[in-house]
């Protein structure tokens, strides 16, 4: 009489192993192994509490034999069938931890960047289920007393807490917040308007540059200008003010009316020499800063 389970045998860990096996693979092969693996992981309980104390090959072996002693019934798990399952759950674990980093690296820079495809992408390779995360948080929430205060670090646990709770794959402290991180960005990048969003974008320009160019780069210090002014339009007027540099009233402006002083008029707000100011500015057209306008211009009235 056949067995109606379809059992994996060696034959099939030895196939799976010698063909680039994948974490999936690796899973369904152990899902259907003839192994107690509640009974063997209770054994591995053990095993790893005295590992320290045991060599590699004698830990390898306890595995084994551990193994064999956790065939189902009617099944036997011999030598050389347990050394092909200890090999896949060393390669699966090899995988996971690998995936593990990748999820880590994409959830910190999908957080660092504030990109909504890079979050969306992050956070749809994260192991949890959305909808019973939001169950959770949920039942948490009905769970707590309405008359206590609203605490940043209560609320933190319970989003750590119901994301653990709803994880499809185990999940530890670390990797429940990264994804906190990563929902509340997800959170603060929907909810944002076009001109928050220019401003963020401007400040993670300024911050990218100042970190691969340094902040003395003449590209950086146009970019943290550029997003001080997007804040706070008018900043770098009034701080120029402060420092007691006045540019006169521009008589020209260009086509989209921004308005463009002389080169004597610069210098001399300055207090510089205007060959040397020229110079300058041409080493900043160098950089592919904008510096002097060449192109069409009015007369204001």
């Amino acid at each position: 009489m056949n067995d109606p389970f379809p059992y994996t045998t060696a034959a099939d860990f030895r196939a799976v192993l010698n063909d680039h096996p994948t974490l999936p693979a690796l899973e369904e092969l152990m899902d259907c192994a003839p192994v107690d693996l509640d009974a063997f992981n209770d054994r591995m309980e053990g095993i790893v509490a005295h590992k320290d104390s045991a060599s590699p090959a004698e830990s390898r072996e306890a595995v084994h034999a551990a193994l064999m002693a956790c065939a189902l019934p009617g099944h036997v798990v011999d030598a050389e069938f347990a050394t092909l399952i200890h090999q896949a759950i060393v390669v699966a674990g090899k995988l996971t931890r690998a995936g593990r980093a990748v999820l880590l690296a994409a959830l910190a820079e999908a957080i660092r960047t504030r990109d909504a495809d890079s979050l969306v992408l992050a956070l749809g390779m994260a192991p949890y289920s959305s909808g019973a995360y939001v169950e959770r948080l949920r039942a948490l929430a009905d769970a707590t007393d309405p008359s206590e205060p609203n605490d940043a670090e209560r609320l933190r646990r319970d989003q750590v807490s119901a994301l653990q709770a709803s994880a499809t794959a185990p999940m530890d402290d670390e990797m429940a917040g990264a994804i906190c991180d990563a929902l509340q960005a997800w959170n603060t990048v929907r909810s944002e308007t076009p001109q928050q969003k220019a401003i963020r974008e401007a400040f993670t320009h300024a911050r990218t540059l100042m970190d691969t160019l340094g902040e003395d780069d003449p590209r950086t210090f146009a970019a943290v200008v550029k997003a001080l002014n997007l804040q706070d339009p008018g900043c770098t007027d009034r701080m120029m003010a402060e420092c007691g540099i006045h540019l006169r009233t521009p008589d020209r402006c260009t086509p989209e009316g921004e308005p463009l002083f002389s080169l004597e008029a610069v210098a001399d707000a300055l207090g510089a020499d205007p060959e040397e100011l020229l110079v300058q500015a041409q080493k900043l057209e160098g950089f592919g800063l904008v510096a002097l306008h060449t192109g069409p211009s009015h007369v204001l009235q």
